[in-house]
């Protein structure tokens, strides 16, 4: 009986795909079809040989022969390798641009602090010579009113940046 279900199992399996007897979508498992077909062909068969009446057949466990599993394992591993191997090769470039990202960053920062140090240092300058030029204008008289007179024409705002300029370079008057 076992060699008949064997062999009937056997020619029944080589018709069909093993996703259409295992599969995550119900409408493509065709598993009831294959028992019935399996029915089909062992029934009449028991009958005859050994005067045995088989009602029903079912499929117990379905599983892929040990070869074919340790092939699909193997595979499984070399492909988490290789997805590892990616993965670590993408961390090391992500590092490596991060790198060189900051150290432009920083080339950037100080040439952009140099440059407004230069450009500070060229303001402060013209206006300590600019205010240089305008005290020797003012007259040196102790009269207070011609003093402001010649002040009053310069905006508030260079008299400020004059009179820093003027305290750094030791200006006076």
């Amino acid at each position: 009986m076992d060699s008949l279900a064997t062999s009937a199992r056997n020619s029944l399996l080589g018709r069909y795909d093993f996703a259409q007897l295992v599969s995550n979508d119900p409408k493509q498992v065709k598993l009831t079809e294959f028992e019935q077909r399996l029915l089909e062909i062992i029934r009449p068969q028991a009958l005859e040989s050994f005067g045995i009446a088989i009602d029903e057949v079912g499929i117990k466990r379905l599983a892929l022969p040990e070869a074919n599993t340790l092939y699909v394992f193997d595979r499984m591993r070399r492909a988490r390798s290789i997805r590892a191997h990616f993965r670590a090769e993408g961390r090391r470039e992500a590092e490596k641009i991060r790198a060189q990202a900051e150290a432009e960053r920083s080339v950037l920062l100080a040439e952009a602090q140099k440059s407004a140090e230069e450009t500070r240092g060229k303001a402060e300058a013209d206006a300590a010579h600019t205010y240089a030029k305008l005290t020797r204008k003012i007259p040196s008289s102790t009269n207070s009113r011609a003093s402001s007179r010649c002040c009053a024409r310069l905006p508030k705002k260079t008299l400020r940046s004059c009179s820093k300029a003027t305290r750094r370079l030791s200006i006076s008057w």
